[in-house]
C-alpha cells in the first residue's frame, strides 16, 4: 500500500505524457559533461529531459524545466507549502533542506530515507521571473550516488537557470457555435486573426482576433480605461462601453458608437496570462444591425476561448551566480 501510495506522489512530480525525443532540443552543464535530451511534457506543461542513454518511460535521472503565472508569491511560502503537500500525501516521507535563499531565488533539496522502496534523491531551484515563478529541478533514483554527485548538482542549480520567452500563442475557439466557417488569415506567433470564408483584410464584414502583448503591469481596469479613451480620441466621438464581467485578472467589455446607429461594434475580452503578459480576445462587426442576434453568441464564444501560450526555455548563467558562495 505504501509503494502505491509513493508511485502516486512520484506521478505528481515527474508524471511524463509521452516520450518522443527532439532531435534539436537538448541540454548540456560541463559540470556533468552529458547529454541531456528532451523525453516530453506533462500534463501541467512541465518539459522534461533525461540523459540520451537512458529511457524516457522509465529513468532514473531526470532534469525538469517548469513555470507557472504565479503572482507575488514569496518563495518560503511556496517552498513550505510544497513539502507540506507531499508530506500530507505520504505521511511525513519527505526530508528537506534549504541550500540558499535570497530576494528571487530558493534552493531547496528533497530526499525520502534511501531504504523506502523507490526512493529518490532531488534538487529543486525556484526563480522569481517577469512572467512568474520557474523551476529548475534534478531529481535521481541512483540513491547509492547520491553523496559522489550532490555537491555537483547544488553547484549546476546555483549556477544555471533558464530563460523563458513566449514562442508562440496557440488557441481553442468554438466557432460552431456561430456556424459559419471562419478561416485563419494571420497565423503569426502572437496574433490570430479569423476572417468569415470568402472574406479578407481587405474586404471584410466580421473580424476575430487573438494576441499576445505585454501589459506592464496596467491593471484590467486601467487597460479597459485606457482603452476607451483612446477610441474617443481617434474617432472624434463620444464611445459608449459596458463591462460584461471583470475580476482582479481580466476583463470583458462591449462598446460601440451609439451616434452612428448599426455602426461597428466590438467585444474584447483582456485575460492576464503571466505578471507582464496578457491575451486579447475580440470580435468585430462593422454593421450591427442584428446586434441582438450576435449578442449571446459571441459573448459565448469569446468567454469560452482559451488562448494558450508555448514558451522557449533557454539555459544561461544566473545572473546573481558567485563562486564564493558557500553553504
Amino acid at each position: 500500500m505504501k509503494n502505491l501510495m509513493y508511485s502516486f506522489i512520484f506521478s505528481l512530480l515527474i508524471f511524463i505524457n509521452g516520450s518522443a525525443l527532439a532531435n534539436d532540443n537538448s541540454l548540456f552543464f560541463e559540470e556533468d559533461g552529458r547529454n541531456w535530451v528532451y523525453a516530453g511534457k506533462t500534463h501541467v506543461g512541465e518539459q522534461t529531459f533525461v540523459p540520451e542513454d537512458d529511457d524516457p518511460k522509465n529513468w532514473y535521472e531526470a532534469i525538469i524545466l517548469h513555470y507557472i503565472p504565479a503572482r507575488n508569491i514569496p518563495l518560503e511560502m511556496y517552498y513550505e507549502t510544497f513539502m507540506k503537500v507531499l508530506n500530507e500525501k505520504s505521511g511525513n516521507a519527505f526530508r528537506s533542506e534549504v541550500i540558499q535563499n535570497d530576494e528571487n531565488t530558493l534552493i531547496f533539496e528533497w530526499w525520502i530515507d534511501p531504504n523506502t522502496p523507490g526512493a529518490q534523491h532531488g534538487w529543486i531551484k525556484v526563480s522569481k521571473t517577469n512572467f512568474g515563478l520557474q523551476f529548475f529541478r534534478y531529481t535521481t533514483k541512483k540513491i547509492e550516488e547520491v553523496d559522489n554527485i550532490k555537491s555537483q548538482w547544488k553547484e549546476i542549480l546555483r549556477k544555471y537557470n533558464f530563460k523563458i520567452t513566449p514562442e508562440r500563442i496557440n488557441y481553442n475557439v468554438d466557432f460552431t457555435l456561430d456556424g459559419r466557417d471562419w478561416i485563419v488569415a494571420d497565423d503569426s506567433k502572437m496574433n490570430k486573426i479569423f476572417y468569415l470564408n470568402g472574406e479578407n483584410e481587405d474586404n471584410w464584414s466580421e473580424r476575430f482576433s487573438i494576441s499576445l502583448f505585454d501589459h506592464s503591469g496596467v491593471s484590467p481596469y486601467t487597460f479597459y480605461h485606457n482603452t476607451i479613451a483612446d477610441l474617443n480620441l481617434r474617432s472624434g466621438m463620444k464611445v459608449k462601453s459596458k463591462i460584461i464581467q471583470s475580476d482582479n485578472e481580466s476583463i470583458f467589455f462591449e462598446w460601440w458608437f451609439p451616434e452612428r446607429p448599426h455602426s461597428q461594434r466590438e467585444w474584447y475580452k483582456l485575460k492576464y496570462i503571466a505578471p507582464n503578459l496578457a491575451s486579447g480576445i475580440k470580435y468585430t462587426m462593422k454593421n450591427s444591425a442584428n446586434v441582438v442576434d450576435s449578442r449571446n453568441t459571441w459573448e459565448k464564444i469569446i468567454d469560452n476561448a482559451s488562448p494558450n501560450i508555448n514558451f522557449k526555455y533557454n539555459i544561461v548563467v544566473d545572473r546573481n551566480y558567485s563562486k564564493n558562495y558557500v553553504k
